[in-house]
């Protein structure tokens, strides 16, 4: 794999350092989330891709901090904020002491391990890669403010590789050594130094000829209370092997007790870690993994807490997401209120399934709570969903790509033949738009000529933008193929790649936002275009290759306002199960037009407001009418003219819709806007200002 791929570089500091026209603050917390009955600390936070926990009291402080090494060459600190009873975790930094083996000669997951390998008292940090290489910072702060720098990269031995270094005093003489896991077996390299200055030998590749067959990632633990290491493997399909140790302190003997020990299976690359999390006296297990190849199901590092004693553990499995929520790779979410409560609920694709959050909180204080990992019943190779009322009754129905290999893929059209509070999706079509499409297609529907019905857009693997223009009506579309190459965004890029739609300027057009990947400029970001046309013909302009203020791997973005603030928020996928929350902090006061989203109410808003020459009337309806919207000054006197058009009498469907106010030849003052549909009647009040 090209190592382009695997590259993200996030600095998690205050986004305002990043860019000052970024509009969005990044949280980690502040929307909870609940999986199987269980709250991770930083729920909204990138992909643990290949997780190798490790956890030490790195501030001295007298509780465990968690680290994680992670695929694409970094290191996550979650500092504990709590106690040795009851850990609280904040994420602080993915990428800890500025490494990152993949910006070096190097590859492979930096499983950090963290000792005091010159006796100051102090934690200094090792790591493998995948060369066989041993990093090795030392601590030159202090036990409460560590501050590493890195001092030399060792390759013990040619011959006995070490990709995955662990510090233990394996022969109990007062000295830590490393045992390291490779590509099957594990290699002991003794420290023949002393506690201050370290000399490892190497003695043997293959540790009393222990072999897991793939990806040996060793843990120690005396977890028989016994006065000695027992050795945990993890390996490549996820299980762990347990090997009791016969021996004594100073002289190890390991004997095979468990090839899958407590039955655990974590998907792939399973790497264990024991830690007294709860200051209880007795050793809980964590557990780092990486899904199975098209696997979804969701989880960083899984938690099994020792309910049993030091002596007799017994270990409880408690959550697949101690740390952060996982959703699964390359997941494509979705905000919107699938059961009509007035309040936006989370739709993740991911794999062959839909998954459902539903939204246990409200729309100002939103909460997301893991219920259906099979919505719906549907099940498709690579689902790729994108959720709207199509036929304009009211409730939302599915549009799904999914992948076919060679292809072309299918596009299936599920139509909502239940309610808005209780939908049932019913299979109308298995390939609604055919194609030549190429391995999988992703779909995203958008009024982009402002006529009043959905228009389709298709991105396939190899980076075309196929457009489909609605050339029926709001109650049932006929796509007409127009382009491969919308707007000539396709460029011949390989890859592929995300569409979303969204008036972010507000000013009463779509604009566009889609992934771009690493062979164009600007790298795995998000590129922003502009819509400097109109909303019945768009033209895009390229603001921005990098909207985001970092690198993120196969982003898919999002925008609304999740706790109805009136201010744009934004919801970033990573490719990797993680799911980036960006709360808006200085977007403007009114929330940008969602065209996805079905009213509940009759609802008016004018921007900007005060005006000069013109603006916006942005209107929602619950249902299709007859709409009339009138102009008053303040007197209560009607006026009529051309000046005032498109100010009208006109029918329009349910949804979110956008008449234009030309207010050059008015005069300064207080004007009012009524707007008649049915029996509903709202007013709304806008200030000219010449």
């Amino acid at each position: 794999m090209d190592r382009r791929w695997l590259i993200v570089v996030v600095l998690l500091l205050p986004i305002t350092l990043f860019a000052q026209d970024f509009p969005y603050q990044q949280e980690y917390n502040t929307i909870p989330v609940e999986i199987d009955g269980w709250q991770p600390f930083q729920p909204w936070s990138f992909g643990l891709s290949e997780s190798i926990p490790e956890f030490c009291d790195i501030d001295a402080d007298g509780d465990f901090d968690a680290f994680v090494g992670v695929f694409w060459g970094t290191i996550t600190f979650f500092q504990n904020t709590g106690t040795n009873q009851m850990p609280i975790f904040s994420l602080i930094t993915s990428q800890y002491a500025g490494i990152d083996i993949h910006a070096q000669p190097w590859y492979g997951r930096p499983g950090p391990s963290f000792g005091d390998l010159d006796a100051d008292n102090d934690y200094d940090l090792v790591f493998g890669d995948g060369n066989g290489y041993v990093h090795y910072y030392r601590n030159d702060g202090t036990a409460q403010e560590a501050n590493f720098v890195r001092v030399t990269d060792l390759l013990l031995d040619t011959t006995y590789w070490c990709c995955h270094a662990k510090l233990v005093d394996l022969d109990a003489d007062g000295d830590l050594d490393i045992i390291g896991g490779n590509n099957a077996t594990v290699s002991y390299f003794q420290n023949t130094g002393s506690p201050q200055q370290f000399n490892f030998i190497p003695i043997t590749g293959q540790l009393q000829n222990i072999n897991v067959g793939q990806f040996a990632n060793p843990s120690v633990c005396d977890i028989d209370e016994d006065g000695d290491y027992d050795l945990f493997i993890g390996e490549r399909f996820g299980h762990i092997r347990y090997y009791r140790n016969d021996g004594t302190p100073q002289q190890y003997s390991f004997t095979l007790v468990s090839s899958n020990w407590l039955g655990i299976d974590v998907g792939d690359f399973s790497a264990p870690e024991f830690c007294d999390i709860d200051g209880d006296g007795d050793y809980d297990l964590f557990v780092g993994r990486e899904p199975n190849l098209g696997d979804p199901t969701h989880g960083d590092v899984f938690f099994y807490e020792n309910v049993g004693t030091a002596q007799n553990p017994s270990f409880q499995f408690i959550t697949t997401n101690y740390l952060t929520a996982d959703v699964g790779n390359n997941n494509i979410e979705q905000y919107l209120d699938i059961d009509a409560d007035g309040d936006l609920d989370l739709l993740v694709g991911c794999g062959s399934h839909l998954q459902l959050y539903r939204n246990t909180g409200n729309a100002q204080n939103p909460a997301f709570s893991l219920e259906d990992t099979a919505f719906a019943g549907i099940d498709l190779i690579d689902i790729q969903p994108f959720f709207c009322d199509i036929d304009n009754d009211g409730d939302y129905d599915l549009f799904a790509g999914t992948t076919a290999i060679p292809g072309p893929p299918g596009m299936r059209l599920y139509l909502n033949q239940g309610t808005p509070q209780h939908p049932h999706f019913v299979l109308y079509s298995g390939n609604f738009v055919p194609g030549d499409y190429w391995v999988i297609i992703t779909p995203t529907l958008a009024d982009i000529d402002g006529d009043g019905d959905l228009d389709l857009f298709i991105t396939d693997h190899q980076g075309h933008y196929f457009y489909y223009e609605n050339t029926g009506t709001p109650q049932w579309p006929t796509f007409q193929f127009v382009t491969n190459n919308w707007q000539s965004l396709g460029g011949g890029a390989q890859l592929h790649r995300f569409l979303h739609f969204y008036d972010i300027d507000q000013d009463g057009d779509l604009d566009l936002f889609f992934f771009n990947n690493w062979n164009e400029s600007g790298g795995d970001n998000l590129r922003y275009y502009r819509n400097q046309g109109t909303a019945q013909n768009p033209q895009m302009i390229l603001v921005t290759p990098t909207y985001l203020p970092f690198e993120v791997i196969t982003a898919y973005p999002w925008f609304c306002d999740i706790d109805s603030d009136s201010l744009t928020d934004l919801f970033v996928s990573d490719g990797y199960g993680g799911i980036m929350f960006f709360h808006g902090v200085d977007t403007t006061g009114v929330a940008p037009f969602n065209p996805h989203s079905i009213p509940k109410d009759i609802s008016l808003s004018l921007f900007p407001n005060p005006t000069n020459a013109g603006a916006v009337v942005r209107f929602t309806l619950p249902g299709a009418g007859l709409v009339r919207v009138e102009l008053f000054d303040v007197e209560g006197r009607l006026l009529t003219g051309a000046c005032h058009a498109p100010l009208q009498e006109s029918w329009f469907p349910a949804g979110t819709h956008d008449l234009r106010l030309d207010a050059k030849d008015l005069p300064s003052g207080v004007y009012l806007i009524r707007l008649d549909a049915g029996q509903q009647r709202v007013t709304g009040k806008v200030v000219i200002l010449k």
